[in-house]
């Protein structure tokens, strides 16, 4: 079931697509099957969250190309307007998505959703669990994919539930944000 975004949003998101030139076919959402296995040059890896999804974001720092990768249900992640019309798609199979997470470049721009961020040359394209096939609600989800290829990345280790939320990795990496600007060493 795709949620029904407002107008406003709906604005948002036709400005993206226009801006990425999607209408002629350069945003491709891909399966985990699909993914590339790295990118080339250096790049402004992110962990990103709102309360109910999490994903990771890659920006090239010289070309400014933006990627993403999160873990969905098929069917899931899609975005209607008020009156109906799919104007985001929704995951083509279960298991890790590219570029699907684009959606939320509008809040991106306006400060909002990364909770961290790291710089990596030519990075490794984190997969996850079986090969990035698959989706359990309880541990293989966007929560448990985005913690675990932050880590990946960084080494950052966030210990979270078996059953984890997006909510709960979120409140924990501002937990972490806060401890580290207290001490000096604000990071984020």
């Amino acid at each position: 079931m795709s949620p029904v975004v407002r107008p406003i949003q709906t604005a948002l998101i036709c400005i993206l697509l226009a801006s990425t030139g999607s209408a002629s076919g350069s945003i491709q959402i891909l399966g985990p099957d699909q993914l590339p296995s790295h990118l080339q040059g250096l790049w402004k890896i992110s962990l990103c969250g709102t309360s109910f999804h999490t994903w990771i974001r890659y920006q090239n720092t010289e070309t400014g190309e933006v990627h993403t990768i999160s873990r969905y249900n098929r069917g899931r992640g899609g975005m209607t307007s008020s009156t109906g019309k799919q104007i985001w798609p929704s995951a083509p199979v279960t298991g890790v998505i590219w570029d699907i997470d684009l959606k939320y470049e509008p809040g991106i721009s306006q400060g909002k959703y990364i909770l961290r961020s790291c710089y990596v040359r030519n990075p490794r394209i984190y997969r996850g669990i079986h090969q990035g096939r698959g989706h359990l609600c309880l541990y293989l989800n966007c929560t448990s994919h985005a913690r675990n290829a932050w880590n990946y990345y960084t080494g950052e280790q966030y210990c979270l539930f078996p059953v984890s939320a997006p909510w709960i990795l979120k409140r924990a990496v501002e937990r972490r944000n806060r401890r580290q600007c207290r001490s000096g060493c604000c990071s984020h």
